[in-house]
């Protein structure tokens, strides 16, 4: 019989040990890999949340001057100078005791020339 000899058997425990050693190795190497790549994607979708975040931002920046504009017209609208400014020029209206003086027409005016040749002749 063959007796086993004491070098042999730590040879297999540690063959075995290897082994659970390399399976660890390789579950935390997988591991750290899948928990990078969550990152990675995480990281992802956060830029692009930002960058989205951003065009609204200006979005709202740009309708906020523009509210700011239209209240600043509202006012001018409603305002009593404008309204009488709008009915004398858009209406020809008048207040009580003015007169309304109007340009003539084209056609109604005589021209220079003709003007000058007729009192020419006049003297």
């Amino acid at each position: 019989m063959n007796k086993p000899n004491k070098t042999e058997r730590p040879q297999e425990n540690n063959q075995k040990g290897n082994k659970k050693i390399r399976w660890g190795k390789i579950l935390m190497v997988v591991f750290t890999v899948f928990v990078l790549l969550q990152f990675g994607q995480q990281y992802i979708k956060y830029t692009e949340v930002n960058s989205e975040i951003a065009v609204y931002e200006d979005k709202l920046e740009v309708a906020e001057a523009k509210y700011e504009d239209l209240k600043q017209e509202k006012s001018l609208l409603l305002s009593d100078s404008y309204i009488e400014k709008m009915a004398r020029e858009d209406l020809g209206m008048i207040k009580k005791g003015e007169v309304l003086l109007s340009p003539a027409e084209e056609k109604e005016i005589p021209t220079l020339a003709k003007d000058l040749n007729e009192s020419e002749m006049n003297h």
